[in-house]
């Protein structure tokens, strides 16, 4: 189910550094996920309860500031559970961990973990339904900082290539800041190789 869309989507952009926070959700289920909340936990309420949705879960691509401030906003609305990669997990108190390799059901739909070190030690993306939320890990023609407390670029280079690079060229990737792109444009236009 990697390309069937079963969710919409609403993005919100959070903060000073303009961090993409993704909700996936599913009207028929009246549930929803988010991926990377941002700072910003009234807006995501605000369009919860505007669609009577029932947050199931947030999955954090890594552990940085403007991806993770709105957890506390959020957990004290829906008491829903944390996930990121145990390298990640650093002053967060994750409910679970996101593991390179596994399945995490979203409203209906398989995504499946990447690990993508480099920006951080637990840097991940997470692939369905023909897309993927990238994180910091790949941009629009650009590439995650290397330069922060655990990152490696040439890490991050191989695992764009070899994790990345290989899921099909129409899929969508929506990254943790700045527009949307594609696999396919990305090999042919990141001038990180």
């Amino acid at each position: 189910m990697h390309g069937t869309t079963v969710n919409e989507l609403k993005i919100f952009v959070t903060g000073v550094l303009e961090e993409n926070a993704y909700l996936l959700y599913n009207t028929a289920r009246h549930t929803a996920v988010i991926i990377d909340p941002g700072d910003d936990a009234d807006a995501v309420i605000r369009f919860l309860e505007s669609k009577k949705l029932s947050l199931q879960s947030m999955l954090i691509t890594h552990g940085h500031w403007d991806h993770t401030g709105a957890i506390p906003g959020l957990q004290k609305h829906s008491k829903a559970p944390v996930f990121i990669h145990r390298d990640d997990a650093g002053q967060l108190k994750p409910d679970g961990f996101l593991e390179h390799g596994q399945d995490h059901d979203i409203n209906g739909a398989l995504y499946t973990v990447i690990h993508t070190p480099g920006h951080s030690p637990g840097g991940i993306c997470l692939y369905g339904e023909g897309r993927l939320f990238s994180g910091d890990t790949l941009f629009l023609e650009g590439i995650g900082r290397s330069d922060l407390g655990g990152g490696d670029g040439r890490t991050l280079i191989r695992m764009i290539k070899e994790r990345l690079f290989t899921l099909p060229d129409e899929t969508v990737v929506y990254p943790g800041h700045g527009p949307q792109t594609t696999i396919g444009w990305e090999k042919e236009h990141n001038p990180f190789d």
